[in-house]
């Protein structure tokens, strides 16, 4: 690849922010995208930035300023503009590794992963939010839906609830039963 990279595929670095499921799978996909550039360092480097980048994308999802994740979408601009960074100035400068090489590296990495996080990552968190929300509102409105389709949109405490009342029904003698109003 190289220093200035506009990667579209980059908004997917904001996927932690939704779930913590994305953390592997950013990971295990940048390994696997880093075998095309057949350079075991951007095997290394990369898959490790992008590894501690979800990390803190997902540490830091709860910080809204007027409803969205600008801190959340730092931690792939600052670890992959650092690490990636310092990747370019020791291994690919022709000249050899300095200071100035490894601020105007990172700056260029940092600079193309600002543009990509924030001016794509915005909007896609807002389309992906908007989805969430209209699929959560839509089992409230729409209580003729079928108990297959409502497992597929069930909320953790949802499920939950479902299942202890299962285990209750099934393993808990009649007798023993003790019911809440």
């Amino acid at each position: 690849y190289g220093p200035i990279q506009l990667r579209i595929s980059e908004v997917l670095t904001l996927l932690p922010i939704f779930t913590p499921a994305a953390i592997p799978g950013l990971t295990v996909g940048c390994f696997i995208a880093n075998i095309g550039s057949f350079n075991v360092l951007d095997m290394i480097f990369g898959t490790f930035a992008t590894l501690i980048a979800a990390l803190l994308t997902y540490a830091t999802r709860k910080i809204l300023f007027k409803g969205l994740p600008l801190v959340a979408a730092l931690p792939p601009v600052l670890v992959n503009a650092i690490v990636i960074g310092a990747e370019i100035n020791w291994f690919f400068l022709p000249e050899g590794a300095s200071y100035w090489g490894f601020v105007i590296s990172g700056l260029e990495v940092g600079l193309s992963q600002l543009v990509v996080c924030y001016l794509l990552g915005m909007p896609f968190y807002m389309v992906v939010k908007k989805i969430r929300n209209l699929k959560k509102r839509n089992i409230v409105d729409n209580s003729n839906i079928t108990p297959e389709q409502k497992s597929v949109y069930l909320t953790e405490k949802e499920m939950r609830k479902e299942a202890f009342e299962k285990f209750s029904d099934e393993f808990v003698p009649s007798s023993d039963r003790v019911y809440h109003a």
